[in-house]
């Protein structure tokens, strides 16, 4: 791909994450993607240090040996899955009837959606149970100490 091309949809992936903010479920999803980037950008440092990439291998060779890591070959989608047109070629072969084909389609539109609000959710859990914790250890957490400076006239 060619750097522009790279550069215009890195563009349209920020103003599609900023119109998804504006909606609870649409900052789920938002909040799941960099999870995911991030998972990707791990497993890649560990490949870069391995004595795989000394050798020579490629990454894209490194996971498409590894089916648990076949999802992290390109960066993560907002809504499609990871290698679409492939997918719904396979998937649709394969589909009996309109409803298998329907079912292919829209798993392959919706498959990325449904990772990033499902990551989402487990990070926002994450994020409440340091909240709670930061209750329980300093008395108010951040809530309390924004009220106190507040109070304070801060």
């Amino acid at each position: 791909m060619s750097k522009v091309w790279r550069v215009a949809v890195a563009g349209w992936k920020w103003l599609v994450g900023g119109a998804l903010c504006n909606l609870p479920p649409g900052a789920l999803i938002v909040l799941g993607w960099p999870y995911r980037l991030m998972g990707r950008t791990v497993v890649k440092s560990w490949w870069r240090t391995s004595p795989l990439a000394a050798e020579g291998n490629r990454f894209d060779d490194f996971v498409q040996e590894r089916p648990q890591y076949a999802s992290l070959r390109r960066w993560p989608n907002w809504m499609l899955c990871q290698e679409a047109s492939t997918s719904m070629r396979s998937g649709l072969k394969g589909a009996r009837g309109i409803s298998g084909r329907v079912r292919v389609i829209l798993g392959a539109v919706f498959h990325s959606l449904g990772q990033n609000l499902k990551i989402g959710f487990q990070g926002l859990f994450n994020l409440w149970v340091f909240y709670v914790a930061g209750l329980r250890d300093h008395g108010a957490g951040l809530v309390g100490r924004v009220e106190q400076l507040v109070q304070q006239g801060l």
